[in-house]
């Protein structure tokens, strides 16, 4: 528990310190090179999952790809059309290298890919809103805040009051009182954190709610993979267990705040 709080306390730390210098000239390179490692350790995290599991993915490939993805998004201003090239030219270079030495071509590539549509492209959403808005950091600050406050309060009210078990077959940990506490701080959060920005308490209410469901809903999505894999930990971060188990809520609520701040504009 110790070590949990004091590795989440400085992770948020340097995640805000992050974003709120995210947009400023001098430290704008160390934020895109920065965010391309960290996504290249997430896939890199992801497929030592899959070679556990007993696949053989082209992992090279499917980490250069995202990290190059990444990158383009930084240039989607100037080059829009660069990251549909980054992903063509990776599966160009996948079958091609499948062709000559694959074994098992069906599977790696599966593997491979949705290792990228999984961690790299929804993570990617982070540089779009970044990108696209004049109160990105903002956003950034919301969407990030309410789905990691949803995992808190899942955690500490499934350590509380936590007496049903909510899907056993995926992590005997969770538990229909953790998912309730958090779907409630998901909603309490996104009142007071909406209240930054130009959302009224309607839709707060209704994205606090679909945030905080999908956020765990992710928890869960990755939990099914380490079982699935024989794996606790993806990494070995203090109380948190691995980069992946702290991105796994944001690939599916990342995308869903860009699509509703595009809507709304």
């Amino acid at each position: 528990m110790i070590s949990r709080l004091l590795c989440g306390t400085g992770l948020i730390i340097i995640t805000l310190l992050t974003i709120y210098y995210s947009t400023w000239g001098p430290f704008r390179p160390f934020f895109a090179f920065g965010f391309v490692f960290l996504v290249g350790l997430v896939l890199w995290e992801f497929y030592q999952l899959t070679i556990a599991k007993g696949y053989d993915p082209l992992d090279k490939i499917g980490i250069l790809t995202g990290m190059a993805y990444i990158l383009s998004l930084f240039l989607i201003d100037q080059t829009p059309w660069l990251p549909f090239l980054v992903l063509g030219l990776s599966l160009f270079w996948s079958y091609s290298y499948c062709m000559v030495k694959g074994e098992n071509p069906l599977a790696d590539l599966s593997v491979t890919y949705f290792g990228l549509f999984y961690c790299a492209i929804p993570l990617g959403f982070i540089v779009l809103i970044d990108q696209s808005l004049t109160d990105a950091r903002l956003w950034l600050l919301y969407v990030i805040g309410v789905t990691k406050l949803t995992d808190m309060g899942a955690f500490f009210g499934g350590w509380a009051l936590g007496k049903h078990p909510l899907a056993p077959h995926l992590s005997p940990k969770k538990t229909v009182e953790g998912a309730i506490a958090g779907l409630i701080t998901a909603v309490i959060a996104s009142v007071i954190l909406g209240s930054w920005l130009p959302l009224n308490i309607i839709p707060a209410l209704i994205l606090g709610l679909i945030i905080g469901g999908l956020a765990q809903f992710g928890d869960a999505a990755e939990s099914m993979l380490k079982r699935d894999a024989g794996i606790k930990d993806s990494n070995r971060l203090p109380g948190l267990g691995g980069l992946l188990v702290i991105v796994d809520s944001l690939v599916f609520t990342l995308p869903l705040v860009y699509i509703y701040i595009k809507i709304v504009e």
